[in-house]
């Protein structure tokens, strides 16, 4: 569900920086910050911070670059969530039997 929940929160923040609604970025970006701490995905929350900060200035291609990035990131994380016997495995230092 979060996963869902933040790929169509970073196509909201998307389409207002395109359609000039910096008000709209910053609100789903304050949401989706919000989330991702809830559930401790802390990794992207910087990001969001910054999206809802640029977007509070006006600041919209600022806002669009770090949108992609965040967008990135997550995909790039997206991994720990189908897998999270393998990776609870490896913080603990155990080896992995996958």
């Amino acid at each position: 569900m979060y996963l869902k929940q933040t790929a169509d929160q970073i196509e909201q923040m998307t389409t207002a920086l395109r359609h000039e609604r910096p008000d709209k970025a910053a609100r789903v970006a304050h949401s989706c910050a919000g989330a991702s701490a809830t559930c401790g995905v802390n990794v992207i929350v910087p990001l969001l911070r910054q999206i809802e900060l640029l977007a509070d200035e006006g600041k919209r291609a600022g806002g669009r670059a770090i949108v992609e990035l965040g967008t990135l990131r997550i995909r790039s994380h997206q991994s720990l969530f189908r897998e999270p016997a393998k990776v609870s495995r490896r913080r603990r230092g155990q080896p992995s039997i996958l």
